[in-house]
């Protein structure tokens, strides 16, 4: 009786055994630019319009690392370039980069700061999500994550 009962218990170890096993192996994931989380690593597609990337962990060859992700439900207006432009110059480099990274920004000649912003028909559907990212300055891969140790 007790070897048909460890029988049932090694069947179902098994199976999650190899469900984590494929888990793991399966590689990056396609995903939205615009549902991109905090600590999320991704790579770019070519192309100057952004509208999916591939997650992946932070330990593989990654173009981006996001670290900060603001969501805006108060404009009502597109509110354009340049002023997506001073918003990632207030919110992200003057102010999560150092608490994510560690360091001032002007301190990190290595990293630069990017970003995703909605285009005015995204803006128009209700698509309010600003993604600030940091990136290597020379264009290169990271190969590590390059938020602070807590």
């Amino acid at each position: 009786m007790r070897s048909l009962h460890a029988g049932f218990l090694l069947v179902p170890v098994a199976i999650i055994a190899g469900a984590v096993v494929l888990f793991a192996a399966r590689g990056p994931q396609t995903a939205s630019a615009f549902t991109l989380k905090v600590g999320d690593c991704f790579s770019m597609p070519s192309g100057a319009t952004v509208a999916e990337v591939s997650v992946s962990p932070c330990t593989s060859p990654h173009d981006g690392e996001v670290f900060l992700v603001a969501d805006d439900s108060t404009t009502q207006a597109w509110p354009g370039v340049e002023e997506f432009s001073n918003r990632v110059a207030s919110l992200c480099v003057n102010g999560a980069f150092e608490p994510y990274t560690g360091a001032p920004y002007g301190s990190r000649p290595d990293l630069k700061v990017a970003y995703f912003f909605p285009p005015a028909d995204a803006w128009a559907s209700g698509q309010r999500r600003l993604t600030c990212y940091a990136a290597t300055s020379d264009g290169l891969k990271l190969s590590a994550s390059v938020r602070v140790a807590p």
